[in-house]
Order: structure tokens, then sequence, then C-alpha cells
């Protein structure tokens, strides 16, 4: 392991182990201020899911140095989770307060929406470690042009059609299933996008447009269906089956048919 490498798996630990230990002492405080324990599953679950996650994608589709390596394989995943960490911070910028809205009452559709953006982050950082290249850095620049374009989009969405809104102050399942798995759909997309040996940065970035722009697809989608079927007052809890199940399957479907046509990188 070169200095650098040392350098960005201290980084790593210290970002995480920052982020994670305010995340454990928030979600395993005390019952009277956070709720039943039932309220929080995603804030105990959801993380532990993720790791899981990105330990298979990297053991399956990581450099081949790093699968074959038990020391890059924990470098990488520290970095991870304190990517993952990193990325929560945004979260209330996007109007989803995990630490708080999952404990309130009927906090299940905040839970998933939350289980979600999470997994949905470990994607696309996941994508940045697929295929052969130079170093560390090379994960990190793929990795945030997708990390940033979910966050983006995801923002661009909410202006639009109010998403997370309907998620967490109208508390509707069905806008949390809908936006949930278009949000895991437009970073399996990107994390797509930013998959592959690296080149250059310039042809990292034109691959990236030329791959990632259904994800924009994806989540005007996610603003289109949160207008036409958000909680109003002639319906003010969308049944999930109908206004949220079909919605999603579309999204996860088309990513997948996309996945498809683009191929192995």
């Amino acid at each position: 392991m070169s200095q650098d490498e040392f350098f960005a798996l201290i980084v790593g630990l210290v970002a995480g182990g920052a982020f994670w230990a305010r995340w454990c002492y928030r979600a395993l405080g005390p019952g009277e201020l956070y709720g039943s324990t039932a309220s929080r599953w995603a804030l105990w679950l959801a993380p532990v899911a993720c790791a899981s996650a990105l330990f298979i994608l990297l053991v399956a589709f990581a450099a081949s140095d790093v699968r074959t390596s038990g020391t890059y394989l924990f470098m990488y995943m520290v970095i991870g989770a304190a990517w993952v960490g990193a990325a929560t911070i945004t979260f209330p910028l996007l109007g989803l307060f995990p630490l708080i809205d999952i404990p309130r009452p009927r906090g299940g559709p905040a839970s998933l929406l939350t289980a979600a953006a999470l997994l949905s982050v470990t994607l696309c950082y996941a994508g940045g470690n697929f295929g052969d290249g130079p170093g560390w850095w090379v994960v990190v620049f793929c990795a945030a042009i997708s990390t940033l374009s979910l966050l983006g989009l995801w923002g661009l969405a909410n202006l639009a059609g109010r998403c997370t809104e309907h998620v967490v102050i109208d508390r509707s399942p069905a806008c949390a299933v809908r936006l949930g798995a278009c949000l895991l759909a437009a970073s399996a997309v990107l994390g797509r996008a930013v998959a592959g040996d690296w080149t250059t940065a310039q042809a990292a970035v034109a691959d990236f447009v030329a791959l990632g722009w259904p994800a924009a697809a994806i989540m005007a989608f996610a603003a289109f269906t949160s207008l036409l079927f958000g909680p109003r007052p002639s319906m003010p809890r969308p049944f999930v089956i109908l206004f949220g199940i079909p919605p999603a399957l579309m999204a996860l479907g088309g990513a997948a048919a996309w996945l498809v046509i683009v191929g192995w990188w």
C-alpha cells in the first residue's frame, strides 16, 4: 500500500467512524425520545445492508487487484462507508431528516425512503470501482460525478414534484415506494455510467453523459408521478398497490432494460 493509499484509508476511517458513530448513537437513543423500536429499523439495518451489498459488488466487479487483495477490499469498503456517511449530510437539503423523521409516529415511509437513498448512494459509489484504474483517486472521481448527479436530480425532482415532501410530511407509503424505486433505478444507471476501465477524465465524463442520461428521465418520471398521484384532499392516502408499486416497477424495469441494452463495460 502506497503512502497516498494509506492516507486515503486513514481519512476514510476517521470520517466514516465519525459519521456512523453519530448515526448509531442517535439510532440507539432513549426510546421515549426516538419512538418505538419498529420505527427505527432503517437506522439499524439499512447501513448493514449497504455494507453487505458493497462488499458483494466489490468482490464481483471491482478492479482485478482489488478483488484478490484483502487489504484493498478493506480500504475501498472503508472509503465507501465514509462516502455514504458523508452523503447523509446532504439528505436534509433534500427534505429528508432520517434521525428526526423516522422516529416520529407513522415513520415507515421515511424509513423506506432512507433505506433506498442509502442504497442508491452505495450503488453510485460501487460503480466507480468497476473496472481497472490507476488508483483510488479514480474511484473518488467517478463516484463523485455519479453521486452528485443523483443528488442533483433528486433535488430537481423535489422542486418539480414535491417528491420528498409527500413522503416526509404527508407520510405517504405510495410516494415512498415510488420515489425510493426511482432513486434506486437512477443510481443503477449512473453507477453503470461510470463503470469501466479508466483512460482519461475527459473520456470518463463523455461516457458518463452518453450512458447516464436515462437517470434524468427516471427522476423526471418520479416528479411527474408525484404530481399525478401525490396526496390530495380527495385522496389523502393513495393506495400503494395502485399508485406506488406499478410506477416503481416501471422505473426499475426501465433501468434494467437500459442496463441490458448498454451491456458489460
